[in-house]
Parts: structure tokens; C-alpha cells; sequence
């Protein structure tokens, strides 16, 4: 019998992980996006992410009806948190417009376990696997509140249903592919396997278990060419002073070292992330004099004699910016990775607006007319720069709204001429 593919629908959510936890359990993987990629699979990993945002880009990509096709047609499916809402029949709370696509006789609850600061991980005893309890990880999870008569409930975790499965389709409430335990995966590749349709002709590369490896193995950051390694560019090294947080560092450090490798690698302040490290995702926005600016693109040596200011530097003491704290109230984040910068990104932005500059959406850009109203356009606009891969963006376009709202009433009208440094200070007061 040959090996069956197994697709992970990557429209959104932790596609990644699920890729390398199926080639650990000796799948061949591939991401799918479009109908004729699906057509290609034997079977489909559904993610987590936001499922909101899944249903909508599986419509926007269409998706949607072939997947609800290949479903009812038997097809072997798994769905992880969001996924698991994906392949309810039935959602209690759903957001206005979800679709789901079915396939599991069973109505879930969103967001069931609570919000993202209650998150939490729990050993999971699920029939079907054996050996010592899963780990699962449960990130603002969904539980089933109830199944049909032809669903069977493989785990329970506090009095609640967190894994099901019926005929083809398989789903959990948590994630198992963020532990390093890929019993669950082997469980699902199983699945696959028993029911295996003929060879289909592949036109687009499959993913074996060495080539997800080689792809997602780190690169050695660019700041070790500055102590340590060889061979030794003594000739681009030198000694910079950055004041970070209001505090100064001193570092001896090679002179192509971006401000993001040093802020990470030699001076351990790692709530700055690096997602691409080419400019284009926003995840490792700092602030310097106040303004927004992309530390992988920007020289260590060039932040020289400004005023640095990253995630680790925005709150009062144990007082939260007002920012941080109406991201935790409004929950604008979910794995949290590029939440560091969305919220200094989300700190220059205000400045910028209440200093009067003006967006590509902003109607009157006259000098005289002053901050332009904080509408939900502006906001989008000015935050575009910083993509969130989980696709939170609804909660973080509220929680910039409030944090704006809740500045408005201890602020004057800020001259236009103002700068962006005043005006962030003006912002957090």
C-alpha cells in the first residue's frame, strides 16, 4: 500500500508545527490551500488559529464547499482547538458569519476554557493512544458541550469533552503538536492509512519528514560573528554604547549586527521577536525617540545616541501600559508571539495620531486640522505593518480603540507640530 499525503489546510493557524509532527510520525505532509491541492490529499489536518478567520479565508480561497464535499465523502480529518470548531455540526456561540464545515455530530462551545491569560496545559488520557497520558497544551479552547449517538468521546479533562471521534474525522480541543508527542499524529496518519485511496498523480512537491527538518533548522544569528566564532572580523568590530529602556549598554559588537540580534543575542532582552527578519511581518517593532522602527533592519551601530525603547521598557514599574493592559482585557493576542510588536507598534501609532500626521486613509491631511478621529480605518491602517499569524486582528484594532479612548480624557489636543518622542510620553501619562 503506498504512503497516503496528508494535507495541513494553511490558511491560517500553527501550520508549521503540524507539518513537522506528522513527518515525525513518518506522514508525507504538504500545506493546502486551494480546491486542487486538496484533491491531491488522502487526508487533512484542520489547525489551530482563530476559527473565525479560517472560515472566512476557506470561503475567501474557496475551500470551503470542496472541503465540505471531501468530508461528507469520507475523507479522514483531524481537527486541533480551532480546527475542532471547524468540524462541529453545531457552534453554541459562534461569531456573526462563521461557517463551519461539519462532519462531527457534536456542538461545541468557543473559548470554553477561558480567555488567553487562562490558558494552560493538562495531561489527557485518550482512548485510542497508548502508553502514559498526552500532553495537551489548551489555548483559549473550545470543549464539546454535548454529542450525538454516533459520536464517540475518546477524553475528558475537568468534567469536559476535549477529544472525539467519528467514522474519518478525529478531533481535540487542544494541541498536541506543540509538545514534542506526535502519538495523536500517529493515531491520524493511522486513520489515513487504513482507508488510503488509489496512487494519486502529485503535481505539487510533498513534504518528507528530512525536508520539513532542513527547512525549519535556525540559522546561527548574525550577532556570533561577533565573539566566539570563526573566522573573526576584527576589522568591523567595535565597542557602541545603546540606551536601552533607559538604561545604557556598552558592547563591543561587529558593525553588521542588526539592533534586533543584539538586543536578543548579547543583551537577553528577548520580548522583541524575530519573525522574518526581512522587514515584512512587524514582529520585532521597537521604538526609537518614540518612533516605530523594524530592529532587523536596523544597525545596532546606527541606534547609537537614541533613545531605545522595547516590550521589556513600555510599563511603569508594576503599573501595565495602558496599551498592554486593554490588550489583556480585550484578549488582542493569542499565541502571543508578535503580540511585543503589535503593542509598541500600537504605542508609535497613537503618538503618531495624536501628533496630527496623517494616513493613507486620513480624509483632511491639512497641517491645521489636527489629529484626524481614531476611526476603525485609521487604526487598521496604521497597524498594518504588524501581521498577526494566529489573526487576531479584530481584538487588537479594539484594544488599540480603548487604549486611544482611555488617553483622550488626560491629554490637551496635541499641537501637529508636536513630535512623536512628546507625544508617546503624552499617550502613557
Amino acid at each position: 500500500m503506498s504512503t497516503p499525503v496528508i494535507g495541513i489546510l494553511a490558511l491560517q493557524g500553527d501550520v508549521r508545527e503540524h507539518l513537522i509532527a506528522l513527518a515525525a510520525a513518518d506522514a508525507v505532509a504538504r500545506p493546502v490551500r486551494r480546491p486542487e491541492e486538496l484533491a491531491e490529499v488522502d487526508g487533512l489536518v484542520l489547525p489551530g488559529g482563530e476559527s473565525t478567520t479560517i472560515s472566512k479565508l476557506a470561503v475567501l480561497f474557496g475551500v470551503m464547499e470542496p472541503l465540505r464535499a471531501r468530508v461528507q465523502e469520507g475523507m479522514p480529518v483531524y481537527g486541533t482547538c480551532a480546527g475542532m470548531i471547524m468540524l462541529a455540526d453545531k457552534i453554541l456561540d459562534p461569531r456573526s458569519g462563521q461557517e463551519t464545515i461539519g462532519g462531527i455530530d457534536m456542538i461545541v462551545r468557543r473559548n470554553a476554557f477561558g480567555r488567553q491569560n487562562e490558558s494552560f496545559e493538562a495531561a489527557v488520557d485518550i482512548r485510542g493512544v497508548d502508553g502514559d497520558p498526552v500532553e495537551g497544551v489548551f489555548i483559549r479552547a473550545p470543549w464539546v458541550e454535548s454529542v450525538g449517538a454516533g459520536t464517540e468521546v475518546l477524553a475528558e479533562h475537568d468534567g469536559h469533552i476535549v477529544a472525539v471521534r467519528q467514522g474519518n474525522a478525529l478531533a481535540t480541543s487542544f494541541h498536541p503538536e506543540l509538545t514534542g508527542d506526535h502519538r495523536v499524529h500517529a493515531l491520524f496518519a493511522d486513520m489515513t492509512t487504513s482507508r488510503s485511496a488509489p496512487v494519486r498523480v502529485i503535481t505539487s512537491p510533498a513534504l518528507s519528514r528530512d525536508t520539513v527538518m532542513k527547512r525549519t533548522t535556525r540559522v546561527p544569528a548574525r550577532a556570533s560573528l561577533c565573539e566566539g566564532s570563526s573566522p573573526a572580523v576584527p576589522s568591523t568590530a567595535g565597542a557602541i554604547t545603546l540606551k536601552i529602556n533607559g538604561e545604557a549598554h556598552t558592547l563591543s559588537v561587529d558593525h553588521r549586527t542588526t539592533l534586533l540580534d543584539a538586543l536578543r543575542e548579547r543583551l537577553d532582552l528577548t520580548g522583541t521577536k524575530k519573525g522574518c527578519d526581512q522587514g515584512q511581518c512587524g514582529t520585532c517593532t521597537v521604538l526609537l525617540d518614540g518612533r516605530r522602527a523594524l530592529a532587523c533592519l536596523q544597525l545596532a551601530v546606527a541606534a547609537e545616541g537614541r533613545e531605545i525603547t522595547t516590550i521589556e521598557g513600555v510599563a511603569d514599574g508594576d503599573r501595565l501600559h495602558p496599551v498592554q493592559q486593554a490588550f489583556l482585557d480585550l484578549d488582542g493576542f493569542q499565541c502571543g508571539y508578535c503580540t511585543p510588536g503589535q503593542i509598541c507598534s500600537a504605542i508609535g501609532a497613537m503618538a503618531e495620531h495624536a501628533a496630527g500626521w496623517p494616513s493613507a486613509v486620513t480624509d483632511d491631511v491639512r497641517p491645521e486640522a489636527g489629529p484626524p478621529p481614531l476611526t476603525d480605518d485609521e487604526i487598521r491602517e496604521r497597524m498594518s505593518g504588524n501581521l498577526c499569524r494566529c489573526g487576531a486582528y479584530v481584538s487588537i484594532a479594539e484594544a488599540v480603540a480603548r487604549a486611544a479612548d482611555a488617553a483622550k480624557p488626560t491629554q490637551p489636543a496635541p499641537s501637529p507640530r508636536i513630535g512623536p518622542q512628546a507625544a508617546a510620553k503624552e499617550v502613557a501619562a
